[in-house]
């Protein structure tokens, strides 16, 4: 299959021709592109101070994306092996939405807490703008890891949901 073809995928779509494998594949190169796209975009809006913070940072990110895929793959394929783009879109969605507006409520509490204690301190309002376009990078890999977390113990729930039978809310 041509990977640069939307026609070739649409045919695919609509001859449910589509292996499960082959949807996991993409969804792991497409989740490289937009890795890809956004460290030349950080890169570039960065610049040169901060490019190995925004490099480890990405990587990281990237790293635990592929494994909280994986891991929510994995256990799809022990469900019955279908439609995991589907349950995968579906049930991040809702947990993806509570996580920002958790962290934003989080992230302003840290900010406020931390602009209270340099002032008080005699910090300088360079120092804190500068402590502020790293700090995302010390916190974005916590917060990555613990929706993937969430995601895979959804998938763990509709596991047993499916295997018993039953489906409760």
């Amino acid at each position: 299959m041509n990977i640069l073809s939307s026609k070739q995928f649409e045919n695919s779509l609509a001859e449910n021709s589509f292996s499960e494998t082959n949807k996991y594949r993409v969804l792991l190169a497409s989740q490289l592109l937009f890795w890809f796209s956004s460290l030349l975009g950080t890169s570039i809006t960065l610049g040169v101070n901060y490019i190995f913070f925004s490099i480890i940072h990405k990587i990281a990110c990237l790293i635990i994306v592929f494994i909280g895929i994986k891991a929510c793959y994995s256990i799809n394929k022990r469900i019955d092996n279908t439609g995991f783009i589907e349950r995968f879109t579906l049930l991040i969605f809702p947990i993806g939405l509570n996580f920002v507006l958790f962290f934003v409520i989080i992230f302003a509490l840290i900010i406020g807490i931390i602009q209270i204690v340099f002032v008080s301190l005699g910090g300088s309002p360079t120092i804190i703008k500068e402590f502020y376009k790293i700090l995302p990078y010390f916190i974005a890999e916590f917060i990555i890891s613990a929706l993937f977390f969430m995601l895979y113990r959804s998938f763990l729930r509709l596991e047993q949901k499916i295997k018993k039978g039953s489906v409760k809310s």
